[in-house]
């Protein structure tokens, strides 16, 4: 979403499909490209300072589940660019959360262990002892094996 006009998005869209970065080959764009040229949406998420006529510096990445509760939330600088590496993974942690009761540790990426709240089936009066496949760091750090 931005707030250019279409004609704008098109343009950019059809830029960035012609480039070949590091002789990759290019790249059709697949998501849908949304206009806010009345800056409605942007308004009514906070994106742009109501002290500012300027949307220039907006620069935020809201990330919305299926039942439109927002996520995430990244804001960066216009003269930082974004990591898409990052939102990848949060995307990735997010689904991956949402499908089983289970939280992602710090720097998590597919395939790593996933932290657990508790184990299911878990003896409390054992709690050294741990089902195949879940193991322990400390006495709050529980995980679950995902390979």
């Amino acid at each position: 979403m931005s707030t250019d006009p279409l004609s704008m998005h098109n343009q950019w869209k059809k830029s960035l499909e012609s480039l070949d970065l590091k002789n990759k080959g290019t790249l059709e764009i697949k998501f849908p490209i949304i206009d806010d040229e009345n800056v409605a949406i942007s308004k009514k998420y906070g994106m742009i300072h109501p002290e500012t006529n300027s949307t220039r510096s907006v620069r935020g990445v809201f990330i919305i589940d299926p039942d439109n509760i927002v996520q995430a939330i990244y804001f960066y600088p216009l003269n930082v660019g974004r990591s898409t590496d990052e939102l990848l993974r949060v995307v990735t942690a997010l689904e991956t959360v949402s499908k089983s009761i289970v939280m992602t540790p710090v720097n998590w990426r597919a395939g790593n262990d996933v932290l657990v709240p508790y184990v299911p089936g878990q003896d409390l009066t054992k709690p050294d002892i741990h089902p195949e496949g879940y193991y322990s760091l400390a006495w709050y750090m529980l995980y679950k094996k995902e390979n």
